[in-house]
This record gives C-alpha cells, sequence and structure tokens, in this order.
C-alpha cells in the first residue's frame, strides 16, 4: 500500500490570522514544513493528505472545540506518533487537566514567547523521520 500523506512539521489549526501568520512566517524561518487550517473540519480534511509531526490545536475554533478532534486523530493508526499540543488563550492551569485527559504533550497558553516553543523543537529534532 502506498503512503499517500505528504510529511510536514507542524500542522496548525488556529483561527486567529495573526497567530497564524507569525507561526508560519518564524517555524518557516526556521526550515520547518507547515501548513494550517482555521477550523476543525478543515484541520481534518489537511489530515487526510498530510502527515504532521506535531499539531499545535486551539481549543476554541469557529466550528468546534479542539478538544473534539482529539480521539478521533489519536484512534487513527497513521497519527499514533503525531504529537499534540493545545495552543489557547484559556489560562494554562484550566487545561492542564484536559492535556492529561486527553493525554497530550503540553499546552502553549497565548500569548506566547517564543522560549516556549523551544522545547518543541528540540523534540521534533530529535524525531525519527
Amino acid at each position: 500500500m502506498e503512503e499517500k500523506n505528504e510529511k510536514i512539521d507542524f500542522l496548525l489549526i488556529e483561527d486567529n490570522q495573526d497567530t497564524i501568520k507569525f507561526l508560519i512566517e518564524y517555524l518557516k524561518s526556521r526550515g520547518y514544513s507547515i501548513k494550517f487550517a482555521r477550523r476543525v473540519k478543515e484541520g481534518l480534511e489537511v489530515l487526510k493528505d498530510n502527515l504532521p509531526s506535531i499539531i499545535l490545536l486551539d481549543i476554541l475554533l469557529p466550528d468546534k472545540k479542539g478538544y473534539e478532534i482529539i480521539s478521533s486523530i489519536k484512534s487513527n493508526p497513521v497519527f499514533k506518533n503525531v504529537l499534540i499540543y493545545f495552543l489557547t488563550a484559556i489560562p494554562k492551569q484550566e487545561v492542564l487537566k484536559e492535556v492529561e485527559r486527553y493525554n497530550i504533550e503540553g499546552v502553549i497558553e497565548k500569548p506566547f514567547n517564543l522560549d516556549e516553543i523551544e522545547p518543541i523543537f528540540e523534540i521534533l529534532d530529535k524525531k525519527p523521520s
């Protein structure tokens, strides 16, 4: 069976245009590939043809909450090694229980500083291709 998914470093599922623009420019300047979606439905469409290493997932999206797609991503064996981080304006303390509940890697609180993203690069750089 042929692998149809194109490997990318990041999938950003986020509806804030400024955050999208900033992260795309920043991640590309660091040499990473990135695709984005503004809604949960669009994010699932991108996943049909792409295999990201990391998903940066906003929680409060226009069509659904980011929480609603985690189990469908995690239940698909193709995505078993994909790391998921919440990217949210909800206070970190409120989201940490959801991080545990959904067994994802972590949360980045908006507005964020670039130091918070740095550990993700270290993980990504160590991850086997």
